[in-house]
């Protein structure tokens, strides 16, 4: 079995070990006088798992992994055991005391010990006897001078002198504080009506799509393009208008309800624009232009065509990627064109590809426009 493997190598190592010792010292052990054999002890370590086998001086060199072994050369093997021990003999005659060696050379003197701890103090000694009475001293110095006594009380009254001159005026003292506020009065008579103001300058119309997204729609070739309708003032829109042909019918439609009739000849003379989106879009190699216009039905009936030069475009022209919240505005002014009493009007918003690739949009948010009438 593997377990004695170990020991079974360690056996033969040293049995080799052992002849080798008795070869390698033959020689010397018949040179010598065999009447006085040698005895000579030989240590060795060996390891446990090999058997590997080597001489030491002294068995404490044995490594971890080790064990030892010690046998004895030399011995006379002819030589029967050993007696018996024989019975012990006289004890001997004391020795004579030796000599007193000579005295050792005296120690270096050791280092200086630490400091002992204060001792306790002692008793108070006994109070001499009083001294005989020395010789007067010197007279000190003067003292500082005392504090003031108290003030000493008021004598009586004297009698009343003469009247003395008057004196100047003194200067106006400072304006007293605002009565509270009297009762309100009763109403006076009416006055006459005044004369008649000139005429004003002009009228400002303010319109908007209100709350909900207006969309206006671009296609290819541009004819199919749709518009949003506002009214020239107030708020509301309707999308998804078709302006081809240049002409609107609101003819039982809801853009009747946003058409408002000019009231007295007026003339127009400015036109202000604003548009922010609330759709995200992508106008890659595509540009949209947006613009309001006012149109108008002269005769009327419910069928409206743009005023010549009422425009107002807006900027900037949008292209590339547009953000919600992208603002557009433009403002038209130096206009005068005549709009007759009775005329009814509205406000047209749209967008157009203007530059590159003409492509279908949808562009969605919020208008607001303004006219300027005189």
């Amino acid at each position: 079995m593997t377990t004695f493997r170990p020991r079974a190598i360690a056996s033969l190592s040293l049995a080799t070990l052992a002849t080798a010792a008795l070869i390698g010292t033959g020689g010397a052990a018949q040179a010598a006088d065999r009447t006085k054999p040698e005895t000579r002890v030989i240590s060795a370590c060996f390891s446990v798992k090999t058997g590997k086998i080597r001489i030491v001086k002294n068995v404490k060199r044995c490594r971890p992994g080790e064990d030892h072994i010690r046998w004895t050369r030399g011995l006379d093997r002819n030589r029967g055991p050993q007696g018996e021990a024989g019975a012990s003999g006289p004890s001997g005659s004391v020795g004579a005391t030796g000599a007193t060696g000579a005295t050792g050379a005296a120690g270096a003197t050791g280092a200086t010990g630490a400091t002992g701890a204060a001792g306790a103090t002692g008793a108070t000694g006994a109070t001499g006897g009083i001294g005989p009475t020395g010789p007067a001293g010197p007279t000190g110095a003067t003292g500082a001078t005392g504090e003031t006594g108290a003030t000493g009380a008021t004598g009586g009254i004297g009698l009343a002198g003469a009247t003395g001159p008057t004196g100047p005026t003194g200067p106006v003292g400072p304006t007293g504080a605002v009565g509270p506020t009297g009762p309100t009065g009763a109403d006076g008579a009416t006055g006459a009506v005044g004369p008649t103001g000139p005429a004003g300058s002009g009228a400002m119309l303010s319109s908007s799509s209100g709350t909900t997204p207006a969309v206006t729609t671009t296609v290819l070739g541009g004819i199919g393009n749709t518009a949003t309708v506002l009214p020239i003032n107030g708020t509301g829109s309707v999308s998804g208008v078709s302006i081809a042909g240049g002409t609107i019918d609101a003819t039982a439609s809801a853009i009747a309800g946003l058409a408002q009739p000019i009231t007295g000849d007026r003339t127009l003379n400015g036109i202000d624009g604003y548009f922010t989106n609330n759709v995200a879009m992508s106008l890659i190699g595509t540009t949209l232009t947006a613009e309001v216009q006012l149109w108008a039905s002269t005769t009327p009936d419910n069928v409206f065509t743009p005023v010549p030069g009422a425009t107002c475009t807006l900027a900037p022209s949008l292209t590339g990627i547009l953000a919600i919240g992208t603002v557009l505005s433009c403002t038209t002014t130096g206009l005068a064109i005549p709009l007759v009493d009775q005329t009814q009007v509205i406000l047209v918003v749209r967008s157009n590809v203007t530059a590159g690739l003409d492509s279908a949009t949808a562009l969605s948010g919020y208008w607001s426009a303004g006219l300027k009438l005189s």
